[in-house]
């Protein structure tokens, strides 16, 4: 249960802040691969929306998907970085 818990948690935490499009913060927690795409997707969204993102509901247990190396941003190294599958509801909303 404690890693269900802590998996939800973190695919909470990188949303909201996705959401919130703070590139510094996803820039340290993340691998290169995954804040380069979390940063295209930022760019490409209007500047004057704002958005929220919430969980509503999870179906089924998390699992692992994928285990690997993953290089962070700014050559500062590597990280070993985990692909988790979560089933869930969640609401993205935008606001102007």
């Amino acid at each position: 249960m404690f890693k269900q818990y802590h998996d939800i948690q973190i695919q909470a935490f990188a949303e909201a802040i996705y959401a919130r499009g703070e590139l510094d913060v996803l820039r340290e927690i993340c691998g290169q691969s995954l804040f380069l795409n979390f940063k295209t997707r930022l760019v490409s969204r209007p500047r004057a929306m704002s958005y929220i993102w919430e969980l509503h509901e999870l179906h089924g247990r998390t699992s692992v998907i994928d285990d690997r190396i993953a290089g962070l941003p700014q050559n500062l190294g590597y990280i070993r970085q985990a692909v988790i599958k979560i089933t869930s509801l969640q609401v993205s909303l935008s606001l102007t």
